[in-house]
């Protein structure tokens, strides 16, 4: 009974940290975590970290129990390896049946790539077993089938071209909806919805200063957005063009910022250039890089 409590203790440890660092979403349903139980967790580690490019993320190991456990990621998506000594080898199960080819329970774990020829090619080079594929085309969807060293199957997917192109548009819109809530929430002086769309590895560069990072941003957000008697601001994005490829995305806009003195009731209007690089974090797009200037005005010194 102990052993099956500490089983479930390391289970709920570590897809607690996978909650914890996803971000919350309604309706929408994004591939994140699979788990599988291993024979030899090493083996089956080195095969998904060689072929399919994992990093491991954590590694634990519990003696007492006999569990070797690995949490590998790919891309914002888990992967627990748990490896314990009363595993059964599914394929010792498969001898004695003679009547039923497959187990019940999910039997295959799927990625979208974006070159499945590329794939096809490396997978065969490096020896891995494939158990079916159509990387010719004249199908709505290419794939391959392999299968890891415990039997374990993958499947790897690339969709038609006009697929390819609404998850384009889709993106395009995911990241245009960011920045016009982003601009709400300033116009709202809410320094945590800004920063709500910002990556933690944020860095922007502003003219004759340093690059500033996502702590300095959130400490000046919250001095910045400080009411001030007498005036109100509003400020206005103006896309002008957002490029997508891949994770990630580049968007060329300018912030249209007017402040109105209601004591004198003078308003005076500053454009700034923005050029923004995005990258889909965890499957949400997040702002990661930028330069920033101001417009000059003709009542600006030129020097």
């Amino acid at each position: 009974m102990f052993k099956n409590k500490a089983c479930i203790i390391v289970t709920l440890f570590f897809s607690a940290i996978a909650v914890a660092s996803y971000p919350q979403t309604n309706n929408t349903l994004h591939p994140y975590i699979a788990a599988v139980f291993a024979n030899n967790a090493d083996t089956i580690r080195k095969w998904y970290v060689q072929n399919l490019d994992f990093v491991i993320k954590d590694h634990k190991d519990i003696p007492e129990q006999h569990i070797h456990f690995y949490l590998l990621e790919k891309d914002g998506f888990l992967l627990e390896i748990i490896q314990r000594s009363d595993v059964l080898d599914a394929g010792g199960i498969k001898d004695t049946m003679k009547t039923h080819k497959y187990l019940s329970g999910f039997f295959k774990t799927g990625f979208y790539v974006d070159d499945i020829r590329a794939w096809y090619n490396r997978l065969k080079t490096a020896g891995v077993k494939i158990e079916s594929d159509n990387v010719s085309g004249g199908k709505k969807e290419n794939y391959i089938l392999c299968a890891d060293p415990e039997g374990n199957l993958v499947q790897l997917f690339q969709q038609e071209e006009r697929n390819s192109q609404q998850a384009m548009a889709a993106d395009i819109d995911s990241i245009k909806q960011a920045i016009l809530q982003t601009a709400k929430a300033i116009n709202n002086k809410d320094a945590d919805g800004i920063m709500a769309y910002y990556s933690k590895d944020i860095i922007v560069s502003y003219p004759g200063t340093r690059d500033t990072r996502y702590d300095q941003f959130y400490e000046s957000y919250k001095q910045m957005l400080l009411p001030r008697a007498g005036f109100t601001t509003v400020t206005v994005p103006i896309i002008e063009e957002i490029l997508v490829s891949g994770d990630l995305a580049s968007v060329r806009m300018t912030w249209e910022t007017t402040i109105v003195d209601t004591l004198q009731g003078k308003s005076t209007t500053r454009k700034a250039r923005d050029l923004q690089v995005w990258k889909r974090e965890n499957g949400t797009w997040k702002f990661i890089r930028g330069m920033w200037y101001h417009e000059k005005q003709q009542t600006d010194n030129p020097d």
